[in-house]
C-alpha cells in the first residue's frame, strides 16, 4: 500500500488576528492534492484573514496535477478553451494570459486558435498553471511556508489527535480530578464515621 504524502502550508496574514485568534490556529486537512484540492488551498490562502495550517494529503509526488493533469502527452488537451479554465471566475482570461506568457517555453501554440483565449491547451500545461498559482499563493506573503517534512498521513493524524486530546484534557481534567477527589474524601469520611 502506497503511503500518502502530506504537504504542509502555513498562512499567517500580515494583519494581526485578535488575541483569541492567537491561541488556536485552525488546522485544515485537504484529502487529495489534484486540481480540486489545490484550488481549495489557493482559495484559503488568498482569502484567509487569520493564520491557518493547511495539510494537503496526496500520494503523488507532485501536488496540483492529480490524474487528469499529470500526463505529459501533448496530444492530451483540456476539455474546453482557455477562457473556461481560469482558477478565478472573476478573471476568465487568467489562464489564457498564463498561456501567452509561457507558450514559448513549451514551444507550443494551438494550431486552430491564434489567440490563447480560445486555445485548447495540453493537460500538462494546465497542471503547470495550477502548480504555479499555488506557488504564487504560498509565496505571496513572507509568513507563508511550504514544506513536506517527511510527514505521512499517520504522522498528521497523530499530531492532530495529540492537539485534540490536549484541548479536551485542558477543558475536562480539572473537573474530573475535582470529582474524583470529592468522591474519595466522601468515601474516607464515611469510612471514618463507621469506626
Amino acid at each position: 500500500m502506497q503511503k500518502a504524502l502530506v504537504t504542509e502550508l502555513r498562512h499567517e496574514p500580515k494583519r494581526a488576528p485578535d488575541s483569541e485568534g492567537l491561541s488556536r490556529v485552525p488546522r485544515i486537512a485537504i484529502i487529495g492534492g489534484g486540481f480540486a484540492g489545490v484550488a481549495t488551498a489557493i482559495k484559503l490562502l488568498d482569502t484567509g484573514t487569520r493564520p491557518l495550517r493547511i495539510s494537503i494529503i496526496e500520494p503523488r509526488s507532485e501536488i496540483g496535477r492529480g490524474i487528469a493533469y499529470s500526463t505529459r502527452e501533448s496530444a492530451h488537451l483540456v476539455n474546453g478553451p482557455a477562457k473556461l479554465f481560469s482558477l478565478y471566475p472573476e478573471r476568465p482570461e487568467h489562464f489564457a494570459q498564463f498561456l501567452a506568457r509561457f507558450a514559448g517555453e513549451w514551444n507550443w501554440r494551438d494550431p486552430l486558435s491564434p489567440d490563447f483565449v480560445n486555445a485548447f491547451a495540453p493537460r500538462s500545461v494546465f497542471g503547470d498553471y495550477v502548480r504555479s498559482e499555488l506557488a504564487r499563493a504560498v509565496a505571496r506573503e513572507r509568513g507563508v511556508g511550504l514544506g513536506r517534512g517527511g510527514l505521512t498521513l499517520e504522522d498528521l493524524t497523530r499530531e492532530i489527535l495529540k492537539a485534540l486530546i490536549k484541548d479536551w484534557l485542558d477543558q475536562n481534567l480539572p473537573y474530573m480530578i475535582e470529582r474524583l477527589v470529592k468522591k474519595e474524601i466522601e468515601r474516607m469520611v464515611n469510612r471514618a464515621e463507621k469506626l
